[in-house]
């Protein structure tokens, strides 16, 4: 008796606090209500540690290292044991079994870490026998290749012949400092020449860097580097300065055993530091926009590469947060509303129970069109940095939780929405989701016809066998 009285008087004051904290209470209760057995027990500590690990977006080598996810570091420190089910960074001293460690991870109590661990499916957990088995000498070959190439393209970037692409940066309002600490760069002509001098063609190949024939996948365009919480480079994005018939304004590396559209968020690896002290990601669409945050003092926002938003990328933004708070800030057009729209429907009533991911959504004011076209904006009209971050600081906190935004005054699809919206956007505006893709059309020709010789060749064997 004495325990429901407890539990009914938290919940009472937990409601006076905030709208949505009755439903996580009450959720917590009937969770903590339920006492852990030590068969439970001994049954989740026998859980595979590198497969919860890597559930979690923490990327563990072939040596079972890590970058800790609880500081800041660059070569991996952080241990895990397989065998018998611990870990430990001997960077932060953090450490323990995996139940310890699932908890830290998904900010649960020790009941809601023990019954996550147990069940059959472990919808959070994967066994690394289920994984993809990759040579970790492949993934070191891409990640060298990539670094070699983000060193060239930044080194270009402030190349005397690169005033442009400056100047492009400066019109959108990216200060170099903003520039040099996202490590963007641009691919000038005759960078292929540049990045073999250091790697063999076929690295740059496999990494998306170069095309089959020796090409520069992004040449004449701003790239950014898409980089891990480690700092590592997986891929690129880029941005044509001078749009030219049948080429996409935006292109993207290819994926690869180390990059993922639906798996990386731009900029996470400068804006875990701020998300952990700030208790909250500010989840954005486009490269513009988070460069154009961080340059105001918003230093907490990442983006999506792309409005094709996934689970992971939500638990990877919210694994940095305390209160693993992330607030969904898409751009104001019908292919993001469409977007929070699915999210709302198919995602997130599984992902905020399951991994108690809190999501809430916030709309760009005074008729912005995204982040970048809001901070703009508000430069325009004189305002000061400071006063920029702390409006969108004031947003965040106004933001609606995804269980409150009414998806009926949402467009059910990007088609429906742009019967009824304005006519072409601005040149500036991000392009519609896949118009990267078009840009790897003569590349996956070329794969076509080879896979067709191939073909000729193998019914040619059979037919004179």
């Amino acid at each position: 008796m004495g325990r429901c009285s407890s539990l009914l008087a938290a919940l009472c004051l937990v409601d006076t606090v905030t709208p949505w904290a009755p439903r996580a209470a009450q959720r917590w209760a009937r969770r903590s209500a339920r006492s852990a057995t030590q068969q439970d027990i001994d049954a989740a500590r026998s859980a595979d540690i590198v497969a919860v690990a890597e559930s979690f977006g923490i990327d563990v080598n072939s040596r079972n290292k890590a970058c800790c996810p609880f500081h800041d570091e660059r070569t991996p420190s952080f241990t895990l044991t397989p065998d018998k089910g611990l870990y430990k960074c001997f960077g932060c001293g953090a450490g323990g079994d995996v139940i310890k460690l699932y908890r830290e991870l998904a900010n649960a109590t020790f009941s809601e870490a023990v019954e996550a661990l147990v069940k059959e499916d472990r919808p959070k957990t994967r066994r690394v026998v289920e994984v993809k088995e990759v040579d970790a000498s492949e993934r070191i070959t891409l990640k060298q290749a990539n670094a070699v190439a983000q060193e060239v393209y930044a080194e270009a970037l402030r190349h005397q012949t690169s005033g442009g692409a400056r100047q492009y940066l400066k019109k959108r309002g990216i200060h170099a400092k903003t520039a040099a600490a996202f490590g963007l760069g641009f691919a000038r002509p005759g960078t292929a020449r540049s990045l073999t001098k250091d790697l063999e063609k076929s690295a740059f190949v496999a990494a998306g860097v170069l095309y089959q024939d020796g090409r520069a996948r992004f040449r004449e365009k701003l790239t950014f580097p898409i980089r891990d919480a480690c700092g590592d480079t997986l891929g690129f994005g880029s941005r044509a300065l001078v749009i030219k018939k049948d080429e996409a304004k935006y292109v993207n590396s290819p994926s690869s055993s180390i990059f993922s559209k639906g798996a990386c968020l731009f900029g996470l690896d400068v804006a875990k530091d701020s998300i952990h002290a700030t208790d909250e990601a500010l989840l954005v669409e486009g490269y513009f926009d988070v460069l154009a945050l961080h340059d105001a003092g918003c230093a907490n926002a990442v983006g999506v590469l792309g409005v094709g938003v996934t689970p992971r990328q939500l638990e990877t933004a919210a694994r940095f947060s305390p209160s693993r708070r992330v607030v969904l800030a898409l751009d104001a057009d019908a292919a993001g509303d469409a977007a929070v729209r699915r999210l709302c429907d198919d995602v997130l009533p599984t992902l905020a129970d399951e991994s108690g991911v809190d999501v809430v959504v916030m709309r760009w004011p005074d008729g912005a069109k995204d982040a970048a076209d809001f901070v703009a904006g508000r430069r325009e009209q004189g305002e000061a940095d400071a006063a920029i971050a702390s409006a969108v600081r004031d947003l965040c906190a106004a933001a609606t939780a995804w269980n409150d935004v009414d998806v009926c005054d949402i467009p059910i699809n990007e088609a429906d929405a742009a019967s009824s919206s304005s006519s072409a956007p601005p040149p500036d505006d991000p392009p519609p989701p896949d118009a990267d893709e078009t840009a790897g059309q003569d590349d996956l020709r070329r794969k076509i016809d080879e896979l067709q010789k191939q073909l000729a060749e193998l019914s040619a064997q059979v037919a004179g066998s």
